[in-house]
């Protein structure tokens, strides 16, 4: 599900250390929650499916730290009258200086990688792929649209939601923020009402594009984005700075199936959404579970793969007093040469 990974693979700028001076540590936790009321289930860490009277979701929310990449994970997704499905994942990964002497972590550069969110009605009717009854089944083409809803939720609140927050920070300050929702529902006339919060993300994001926007579906999503922020740390022997990424993705739906086979879901993944890879390809697949006449592309499932992006800090060496004082002096040294030959030359 939703995977936003990185691999620490620091570029070292430093003028006579070791590439080993330095260390670079990692660590997380994850946990996501699945609500159908009156139940509420809590996990740690990891994937699951809760279902509780028709209501339910699937979730993944996981952080993995290896030797030289750490990945983290947030998506889910929800269907039912009454379910809310939400994963979470803190990262937090640590610089330490043991270079012997004072030193400055001037950037990092990490990517957000492809990901989206949105609506659409599954066609349940044959076994759904992984056994998930929540991620496994295809676009419904039966002509159903979510303009059928109606009768069931009523006006005003929305009937499905969608959303992910994700915070780059560092102690009390934040570096990068980035939010999005997406929700349905309908006024006092029946009108479907779109209400649309993804203006940031459509400016922050690399090729963010309206995926699937027909009467039973509505999907965004987006490529991989570099992200790279001016950090401006010195440390001193010994001290250390951390930086912490944040992910945090909900769904929900507040309406019953139309039928025995048509059901609404809602999703939401920091990663790698719908179908084969992120971006709008992502929403496209083979026709092998649609009618003769379907068109030649269409969701399949919903798929969240792990992927692992590039991430690296750039370090310099921060230069002793005595160093800063030459440095000073040359410069003096070198303005009083070039006055001299100013004077020689107006001479």
């Amino acid at each position: 599900m939703g995977r936003f990974g990185f691999a620490i693979a620091c570029c070292v700028l430093l003028a006579g250390t070791s590439a080993h001076a330095q260390l670079v540590d990692g660590s997380g936790t994850a946990a996501s929650s699945v609500s159908a009321p009156p139940v509420t289930v809590n996990a740690p860490a990891g994937d699951g499916i809760f279902t509780f009277n028709g209501s339910g979701g699937s979730f993944e929310s996981t952080v993995v730290v290896n030797t030289d990449s750490i990945t983290f994970d947030s998506g889910n997704a929800s269907s039912g009258p009454s379910a809310t499905t939400t994963s979470s994942t803190n990262v937090s990964v640590t610089v330490t200086n043991n270079t012997g002497q004072a030193l400055s972590v001037t950037s990092v550069h990490s990517e957000i990688i492809p990901a989206g969110l949105g609506f659409y009605l599954q066609d349940t009717t044959l076994p759904p792929a992984g056994n998930n009854i929540y991620l496994g089944y295809p676009q419904s083409l039966s002509g159903l649209s979510f303009a059928d809803v109606s009768t069931s939720v009523g006006a005003g609140n929305p009937f499905a939601f969608a959303d992910f927050n994700f915070q780059i920070t560092s102690g009390d300050t934040t570096l990068y923020s980035l939010t999005g929702s997406l929700a349905l529902s309908f006024d006092g006339q029946g009108n479907l009402v779109v209400t649309n919060n993804l203006g940031a993300a459509e400016a922050a994001l690399a090729g963010f594009v309206t995926a699937w926007d027909t009467p039973s579906s509505l999907a965004y999503a987006w490529d991989t984005t570099p992200v790279d922020l001016d950090l401006g740390w010195t440390l001193g022997e010994g001290q250390s700075q951390s930086l912490n990424y944040t992910t945090s993705v909900t769904s929900f739906t507040r309406a019953p199936c139309l039928d025995k086979v048509t059901c609404l879901v809602a999703y939401s993944g920091f990663g790698d959404p719908v179908g084969r890879g992120g971006g709008i390809e992502s929403f496209a697949s083979l026709r092998s579970l649609a009618a003769v006449d379907a068109p030649p592309e269409f969701i399949q499932k919903i798929v969240f793969n792990p992927v692992t992006v590039p991430f690296s800090f750039t370090f310099g060496v921060v230069p002793e007093p005595g160093t800063w004082m030459t440095m000073v002096l040359g410069f003096g040294l070198l303005g009083a040469a070039l006055r001299r030959r100013r004077v020689a030359i107006l001479a």
